[in-house]
């Protein structure tokens, strides 16, 4: 199958097809066995790269979950912030009905106390 490429191009379609193979399975898909060990450290190499892949995969969906974690934390944040804006709304409605309740009994104590002294 690969006997008519050069051993460029066989490296290059290993690399291509193969992440992470075992230096037994890389020789089988060459078709040869060398003596200099260099299937050996391609095998190795790929290997690495396999591990390394599985790291950055790992790392990019822990750092999507971090994400995701932080926007639902912000959505949080944001809720309550409006919650605790409208809450503000409310005491500040009191406070200001509470005023004009105070105002009100003030003249009516005034107009009693007036109306005692007139008696």
């Amino acid at each position: 199958m690969f006997s008519g490429l050069t051993i460029g191009w066989r490296i290059a379609l290993g690399f291509i097809v193969v992440q992470t193979i075992n230096a037994g399975t890389l020789l089988a898909v060459f078709g040869f066995v060398p003596d200099t060990g260099i299937a050996t450290s391609i095998a190795s190499a790929i290997e690495e790269q396999g591990v390394t892949t599985s790291e950055i995969t790992r790392n990019t969906q822990q750092a999507a979950h971090g994400t995701h974690e932080v926007s639902r934390t912000i959505a949080e944040v944001n809720h309550a912030a409006g919650n605790t804006g409208s809450a503000a709304g409310q005491v500040l409605s009191s406070a200001t009905a509470l005023g004009g309740q105070a105002d009100t009994l003030r003249r009516e104590i005034t107009r009693f106390l007036e109306e005692i002294q007139a008696a």
